[in-house]
């Protein structure tokens, strides 16, 4: 009879243990299924969910070595945005790599120009600079930005002399400079970079479509009546809205209507979004690319999580310095895309400082064509 009770009281026991282990499991899963906590408007401390990356986005990642492009145009937050990977220590961060040839070369014509250019940027991507005819970091040019690159305000070529305050890259040869860029890029996984000078998405097929690469397109965008007023044109602006808001506009048509190319490959960013919810876009965008975000974006987030306030506000402060016919004006021009993008009309002067009143509406993220999921497209709210 002792053996039977020992047998008893020892079913009961594993039986509860079973019970106790499915309890703690369930309440794990719940936890890990929690929405995106906000930030904390008292403390202004972000609260960080655990990383959400899906097998679905890794799927997507040829050895997980991700090339990112930031497509966008001057004065739309590409700075900020840029930060994000920036300061990924996983990722090697190009600013602007063609504009130095942008400027040598203003008068020609933009569609040859352009055809110039994109192995630049493709060559960029794939960490290859020996024995390229690129000059944007010799000596000459002093257009080497140690101010953007972390990657590279941490080697030599961004040191000083401290006997003739020159950066010592100067003594360097261009095929020796040429060379630790080299190696600096492909020192991480990850490569990224931002331009503002490329018009149009087409532009960018032959480095999507390139096999060995892993190419996620990232395009941003902004009210244009924000952009204005970032830029203070004072002349011109009709002809310079209606051009590149028509520019746009055709950009836009690659997310509504996405070619083969670049379905799964291409997410759209505004960048008010990203000003209002830093830490979810952020999120968002890491999904995207299917990595976790490291913690030392996050900690860069929490150091300036009171200048993205400010960012924040200065998204919308064109609602109040802008006049109300210079708002007309840019808001006649760039009609189709306001309303493509998700941006609200303003119909009078009453209304245009009246912030309670919303000039954007929401859209549920990611703004990506996939193969799987379709096209996203914005709520009517």
């Amino acid at each position: 009879m002792k053996w039977q009770r020992f047998f008893l009281l020892g079913s009961v026991g594993l039986v509860s243990i079973c019970i106790l282990l499915s309890t703690v499991r369930n309440l794990v899963s719940i936890n890990t299924n929690c929405p995106l906590s906000r930030v904390d408007k008292t403390t202004l401390q972000p609260t960080w969910p655990k990383n959400r990356v899906t097998s679905s986005n890794l799927s997507l990642n040829r050895d997980n070595k991700v090339h990112v492009i930031i497509f966008t145009r001057w004065k739309y937050g590409s700075t900020f945005t840029g930060e994000i990977l920036n300061n990924n220590p996983d990722f090697t961060y190009f600013f602007e790599p063609i504009r130095r040839e942008v400027y040598k070369n203003r008068k020609i014509h933009r569609g040859v120009f352009y055809q110039d250019l994109i192995p630049m940027l493709h060559n960029t991507l794939k960490c290859e600079f020996i024995d390229k005819n690129y000059t944007w970091w010799d000596e000459e040019n002093k257009s080497l930005d140690c101010r953007y690159s972390k990657k590279l305000q941490n080697s030599i070529l961004c040191e000083k002399s401290t006997i003739e305050k020159r950066d010592i890259s100067a003594y360097l040869s261009k095929e020796s400079r040429s060379r630790m860029v080299e190696e600096i890029c492909r020192s991480v996984q990850h490569v990224a970079i931002k331009t503002v000078r490329v018009p149009d998405l087409k532009h960018l097929k032959s480095i999507v479509t390139d096999d060995s690469l892993n190419v996620k397109v990232i395009q941003l965008v902004r009210d244009p009546r924000g952009v204005y007023l970032s830029r203070k044109v004072t002349s011109d602006v009709c002809d310079m809205e209606l051009s590149e808001c028509d520019e746009l506009k055709n950009n836009l048509n690659y997310w509504k209507d996405p070619p083969f190319w670049l379905k799964g490959r291409y997410m759209l960013l505004r960048y008010e979004d990203l000003a209002d919810d830093p830490i979810e876009m952020v999120h968002i965008i890491y999904d995207f690319l299917g990595l976790p975000v490291p913690e030392t974006v996050k900690s860069w987030l929490r150091i300036n999580i009171l200048k993205m306030s400010s960012s924040s506000k200065s998204a919308y402060s064109w609602r109040t310095k802008i006049t109300y016919k210079t708002m007309v004006t840019v808001q006649r021009y760039c009609m189709d895309l306001l309303l493509m993008a998700g941006y609200k009309p303003v119909n009078s002067e009453k209304d245009l400082t009246n912030l309670k009143i919303p000039s954007i509406r929401k859209f549920s993220y990611p703004l990506m064509p996939n193969i799987t999921f379709g096209v996203a497209k914005p709520n009517t709210v």
